[in-house]
C-alpha cells in the first residue's frame, strides 16, 4: 500500500480547456483515522489546492489492474470504481465499488480500462464475501437492507446492532433532516454500509493496530473515512465476567448504567457513517471538525429505557451540558471564533479538548433549534465543497458569518442564554 500520492495535479479551466494550475500533492496514507472521526487528519498534513481541483470525471467508471510481477502477474488485483482525482503522472484518488477510497501511485497501476459498468456498487452478497476475506477467521455475516455486519461474537449482538442501525438510526437520521425545519432530502447510500464487530477488546485492538498503526487506547469504536466502515467490539463482555450479552440477556445489559458509553459510541460512529453516505457531507472535503462532532453528539445520547437503548436525536446530553456550563464560567469571549476557525481545540487533548467537544455539541444543538433555516443553508454550502481543498481560518469564519450573521458577540449571547435554559 503506497504511503503517499505525490504527483503534479492538473486543473482545467472549463471555459478554455487548458491547464491553469498545478501543485505537488503529497497525502500520507498511513496516518490513522483516530478516535471517532478525523476527516481533517488527512487534509491537515497534505499539500492541498486553494480553489482548484485536478482534472477528473466523476462518472469515469473504470477497471484498474494493479502492478504485479513474476507468477502473480496474471492474477494481479483488479479494482473497479470511479476516478475522483487524477494527476498528470497518473496517480489518483480512487473510489472503489465497495465504497473504499484508495490513493494510488502510478507504479501501482499496471493498466486502466474504461468499462461500461452499470452498477456503481458491489452487490451486497459479494460485498459481504469480500469483507470476510479481509478479516481474520471466525467472522460471519448478518445483513439488513442497507447494512452488512461482519461479526465474531454471538449473532444476537450482531442483530441488535443491525436493528439499531437500520431500524432506528438510519430511519431517524433521514426523517430528522427531511422534516419541515430543514427539508434536506438525503440520498440513499451508494454502497452497503459495513460494520465490523470483534468479539473482545483484544482482537479489536489487534485490528486497530493493523489498520491505524497505533493502539486504540480509550477508543472503543471508530468510523474509518477511507474504508467507509465502522469497527467496534462487543462491549457487553466488559460488564461482567467476560460473558457476552446472549448469555446475560441483552435487555438486562441495556438497563445497566455502564451501557451508556456503549450505546452512545455505537450511535456516534454510525452517525458519522451516515453523514458521508447520504449526501450530508463529502468525504475528504474540509468540513469543520466541530460540526462533524457536534452532529454526531447531537444524535448519540442513549435512552436506556427504550428496548434498543436509543430513542432518537436531540436528547439532552447531560455530560456535555455539565461540561459546557462549567466551561462557561471562564469561557473566553472569542470562544466561538476559535472553535470554528480551526480544529486545534478539538484535537488538543485533555481539558481543552473536552471543553471544545461540549461547546460543539451545544453549538449544534443551538443552531438546529434556534436557527434551522440558516443551519440548513450552511450544511448545504459545506456539502458542496470540493475534495482536498483546505480552507484557511478566515474562510471558515467567513462561511459561518455568511449564514449566521456578522455579529458573533450577539450570537454568543444568544448561545449562552440557550445553553443555560437546557434541561
Amino acid at each position: 500500500m503506497p504511503n503517499s500520492f505525490s504527483a503534479q495535479a492538473r486543473t482545467i479551466d472549463n471555459t478554455a480547456g487548458r491547464p491553469i494550475h498545478s501543485q505537488v500533492l503529497s497525502i500520507p496514507f498511513d496516518k490513522p483515522m483516530q478516535s471517532q472521526f478525523q476527516t481533517l487528519l488527512i487534509l491537515a498534513i497534505a499539500f492541498l489546492w486553494q480553489a482548484c481541483l485536478p482534472v477528473a470525471t466523476l462518472a469515469d467508471r473504470v477497471q484498474l489492474r494493479q502492478q504485479a510481477s513474476g507468477p502473480a502477474a496474471k492474477a494481479a488485483p483488479v479494482l473497479e470504481g470511479e476516478i475522483l482525482i487524477e494527476a498528470d503522472d497518473g496517480g489518483m484518488l480512487f473510489l472503489q465499488n465497495d465504497g473504499q477510497l484508495k490513493i494510488l501511485q502510478p507504479p501501482a497501476i499496471a493498466s486502466k480500462t474504461n468499462e461500461d459498468l452499470r452498477s456503481a456498487a458491489l452487490p451486497q452478497k459479494d460485498f459481504g464475501q469480500q469483507l470476510l476475506a479481509e478479516l481474520p477467521n471466525g467472522f460471519q455475516i448478518h445483513t439488513t437492507r442497507h447494512y452488512v455486519i461482519a461479526y465474531e461474537t454471538d449473532r444476537s449482538y450482531a442483530k441488535w446492532i443491525g436493528n439499531l442501525y437500520e431500524g432506528k438510526l438510519k430511519k431517524s437520521f433521514q426523517r430528522f433532516w427531511k422534516n419541515r425545519k430543514f427539508r434536506i432530502k438525503t440520498q440513499e447510500p451508494d454502497f452497503p454500509l459495513a460494520a465490523i464487530i470483534f468479539s473482545n477488546r483484544q482482537s479489536y485492538s489487534a485490528w486497530v493496530q493493523r489498520e491505524l498503526g497505533k493502539p486504540p487506547e480509550d477508543m472503543v469504536a471508530y468510523y474509518n473515512l477511507m474504508t467507509n466502515r465502522v469497527a467496534m467490539y462487543d462491549m457487553t463482555a466488559d460488564q461482567g465476567n467476560g460473558q457476552h450479552a446472549p448469555k446475560r440477556d441483552l435487555d438486562l445489559v441495556l438497563r445497566d448504567p455502564r451501557s451508556v458509553r456503549m450505546v452512545s459510541t455505537i450511535i456516534h460512529e454510525g452517525t458519522h457513517q451516515l453523514m458521508f453516505n447520504t449526501g450530508l457531507q463529502t468525504r475528504l472535503a474540509d468540513t469543520p471538525y466541530w460540526l462533524n462532532e457536534g452532529i454526531a453528539m447531537f444524535f448519540e445520547t442513549p435512552d436506556l429505557q427504550k428496548k434498543q437503548g436509543w430513542r432518537g436525536p436531540g436528547q439532552t446530553n447531560f455530560e456535555r451540558l455539565g461540561d459546557i456550563l462549567r466551561y462557561a464560567r471562564h469561557r473566553p469571549i472569542d470562544s466561538i471564533e476559535t472553535l470554528i476557525a480551526t480544529d486545534r481545540r478539538l484535537q488538543s487533548g485533555g481539558e481543552e479538548s473536552a471543553w471544545a467537544y461540549a461547546e460543539s455539541w451545544a453549538m449544534v444543538h443551538f443552531l438546529i433549534n434556534r436557527k434551522p433555516a440558516a443551519f440548513t443553508r450552511y450544511l448545504t454550502h459545506l456539502a458542496e465543497k470540493k475534495r482536498l481543498v483546505a480552507d484557511e481560518p478566515e474562510t471558515r469564519i467567513a462561511d459561518f458569518k455568511k449564514f449566521f450573521g456578522e455579529d458573533l458577540s450577539q450570537l454568543d449571547t444568544e448561545f449562552l442564554g440557550y445553553v443555560k435554559e437546557l434541561k
